[in-house]
């Protein structure tokens, strides 16, 4: 009985420190994209709220990587390949959103009311994260957070690549006007 009791208790500690490894790290990498998109020059001098949901990486443009960054294109394209969605789904897995407490953790001292842009990240995957920020009026949207409002209007997509250390490598960044 000792024995299993010890197991068990070895097992907790291996995944918590694990998990806490893994949420630092992800931490670091939301928190310097958030940075970098806080200081580009379209955003100059405008609040930024950041959502508490997650989006899906797969709707970034891959063609803008083939040259630059051909093992992260072959990456998304083999994350795009193995979802779960049927062919017909795909494109309204664009809309799917889910909270994450993380990001919920991250960005919940923030000035929701005064923003005048919103940020929705993706997960991480391979070391990637994808960022859609979309300005918004206030008067005609219903919900800060519900991802399918937001796509109409100007939309900048942003796509991070880390290195194994959370570093950022590079930035790529597109705009977008849907109406």
């Amino acid at each position: 009985m000792k024995r299993c009791i010890a197991i068990l208790m070895l097992c907790y500690c291996f995944q918590y420190v694990v998990c806490q490894t893994t949420w630092q790290k992800d931490s670091t990498m939301y928190m310097t994209a958030y940075q970098h998109i806080k200081n580009d020059s379209i955003f100059s001098g405008k609040l930024i709220a950041v959502t508490d949901s997650i989006v899906d990486l797969d709707r970034y443009c891959l063609d803008c990587l083939k040259k630059e960054f051909p093992e992260e294109y072959e990456k998304l394209k083999v994350y795009r390949k193995n979802k779960k969605y049927p062919y017909f789904y795909t494109y309204y897995s664009y809309f799917y959103t889910y909270y994450s407490p993380l990001l919920a953790f991250l960005f919940r001292n923030q000035d929701v009311e005064q923003a005048s842009a919103i940020l929705f990240f993706s997960n991480i995957e391979d070391l990637m994260l994808r960022a859609d920020v979309n300005f918004y009026d206030k008067t005609y949207i219903s919900n800060k957070f519900k991802y399918e409002e937001y796509i109409w209007g100007i939309s900048y997509e942003y796509l991070f690549i880390f290195d194994e250390n959370a570093t950022l490598r590079k930035v790529v960044r597109s705009e977008f006007q849907l109406n």
